[in-house]
């Protein structure tokens, strides 16, 4: 009897003790970035494990539609590209700047040409440049010229050829130029003039031989042989009917004697009973053919004066 109670009072206490530690434990709780704590957790009740689901039975997420602009977007068409000719391409007008005091307008074309307008109410007396040059080397400076000439009190042109090292078609480019200068319409027709640099010059003198009519007055600026060009130009030299002047420096002789070009032009026109002049400069630097380069004495003043005097600028 004695036994069977100390039993019964054993039991009582173990069912108490398993009733106590089922009921709540309190577990340490990892430290997180906020401060550190104690996570509690009721353990009277595992929870259930949740087994496998079937592939099958997920419900896919409804994609999302969207919602479209309003009003919708036209829908926009490119027109198709015409390419321009190469004589739009030439008149295109890229910009135009007005230089003070002197208020001399230049326009530059898409081609690279410049057009230059001096102050002041026209027609004016007008002057085509022909640059120098080889393939993509352009020799000369056709916005200085072209600004310097307006600034004398001409219309000018300076015409960019095409970058070749062929002449062919570098003429018929030329005249193209001279024909808008003498049909723009602040030109005055009855006095045009031309400058050509180098091969330029080369091209000036072969543009007055073809058109003797339109050409009133032009002066060559070391003018390049063009291999045999030169040669078979002179020989045909006797429509010229106005001025020449042709400059050079006494040492142009690095990329080919220019001086002595220089006088075989001069010879050929005084044989054919021509108005020419040859003015040597003095040594211009290492290569006196830089000396046109750029618009520059001693030979700007000297250009001027014989355009002035050869067109009647008033």
């Amino acid at each position: 009897m004695k036994f069977a109670s100390i039993v019964a009072v054993f039991i009582n206490l173990l069912f108490l003790f398993a009733c106590t530690r089922s009921t709540v434990e309190t577990i340490p709780f990892a430290p997180t970035p906020f401060g550190e704590g104690l996570f509690t957790m009721a353990l009277a009740t595992p929870l259930p494990t949740a087994g496998p689901v079937p592939f099958s039975s997920y419900s896919p997420i409804p994609s999302h539609t969207p919602t479209p602009l309003s009003p919708p977007m036209a829908t926009l068409i490119t027109p198709p590209t015409v390419a321009p000719t190469q004589s739009q391409i030439a008149m295109a007008v890229v910009s135009t700047k007005t230089n003070p005091p002197h208020q001399v307008t230049m326009e530059e074309l898409r081609d690279g040409s410049y057009v230059c307008r001096p102050a002041g109410a026209g027609p004016f007396p007008a002057i085509l440049y022909n640059h120098g040059g080889l393939g993509t080397i352009v020799g000369g400076d056709l916005a200085g010229t072209c600004r310097a000439l307006a600034k004398a009190g001409y219309l000018a042109r300076s015409e960019k050829r095409q970058e070749t090292k062929q002449l062919t078609g570098h003429l018929s480019e030329v005249l193209a130029g001279l024909k808008r200068l003498r049909t723009h319409p602040d030109a005055d027709p009855s006095r045009i003039g031309m400058v050509g640099f180098s091969r330029g010059g080369l091209l000036t003198l072969q543009a007055a031989i073809t058109q003797p009519e339109n050409i009133h007055a032009f002066v060559l600026m070391a003018p390049a042989h063009g291999k045999s060009a030169m040669a078979r130009t002179l020989r045909q030299v006797s429509p010229i009917d106005d001025p020449v002047r042709v400059f050079v420096s006494e040492n142009d002789t690095t990329q080919a004697n220019h001086v002595q070009i220089s006088h075989h032009v001069e010879d050929a026109l005084v044989s054919a009973g021509k108005d020419v002049d040859l003015t040597i400069y003095p040594a211009y630097g290492d290569d006196g053919h830089k000396l046109f380069f750029v618009v520059q004495e001693p030979y700007w003043s000297d250009l001027i004066a014989f355009f002035d005097e050869a067109l009647g600028k008033e």
